[in-house]
């Protein structure tokens, strides 16, 4: 079982002057997954260059073009492509602690694996079933519950739910029509017509600050 673990990143002094250390933070905190993995940083056109020891860091010069969600089908793309079993988003302003193996290993044991998206439990939502301070050693199933989905900060799918939900033009995500927000509501919704699901794994918690630093750039396109 090889995870893939994805995260995407801005620095620059105007408009995130804290992106190098919120990814350096994140990238440090994956010592804690007991499995095999390979991580990759989509650097969403910074205006020099992030480097983070060997870590895999796929450069966008132009990020006006498809934004955070063409990022988002890059590193899945890019991750699939090198044999990831099971990848992991993430927003780089969170942090990995221990129950992130939880994660893996309910999603990897769960029944509905091949035709699910998994989300975990943290601090940094707003409201909702995912809104707790500590892990809640339960999963609940959002299918059909559109005012309550998987939060973009951190999801997961297997490489099989990958292949079976791809688009027409072999992307996951709608990156053309919502390039900044709204594309994981989307595609939630479309993969349910499709038969899909949604998972809240409460024995995983994820510290994440919610930095909203993308929003701040998406006013300025």
């Amino acid at each position: 079982m090889k995870i893939g673990i994805l995260t995407i990143t801005h620095q620059s002094d105007e408009l995130r002057p804290n992106g190098f250390e919120l990814v350096t933070k994140f990238v440090n905190s994956l010592s804690n997954i007991e499995y095999e993995y390979e991580c990759v940083i989509i650097d969403n056109s910074s205006p020099n260059d992030i480097i983070i020891g060997n870590t895999k860091v796929i450069k966008i010069e132009d990020q006006t073009k498809y934004g955070y969600t063409g990022a988002m089908e890059i590193g899945s793309k890019y991750l699939i492509e090198n044999g990831a079993d099971l990848v992991i988003l993430n927003n780089d302003d969170l942090f990995y602690n221990k129950t992130i193996n939880n994660f893996i290993q309910n999603i990897i044991n769960h029944p509905y694996k091949d035709i699910s998206v998994f989300g975990p439990v943290s601090n940094g939502i707003l409201g909702g079933v995912q809104h707790h301070n500590q892990p809640t050693n339960q999963i609940i199933e959002l299918t059909g519950n559109i005012n309550n989905m998987v939060n973009g900060f951190m999801f997961a799918f297997t490489k099989e739910f990958y292949a079976k939900f791809q688009k027409s033009n072999g992307d996951l995500f709608n990156k053309e029509e919502f390039p900044w927000g709204g594309s994981e509501e989307e595609f939630q919704k479309r993969i349910w017509d499709l038969g899909g699901r949604s998972f809240v794994i409460g024995h995983c918690w994820v510290d994440h600050t919610k930095i909203r630093g993308w929003h701040v750039f998406a006013k300025k396109i």
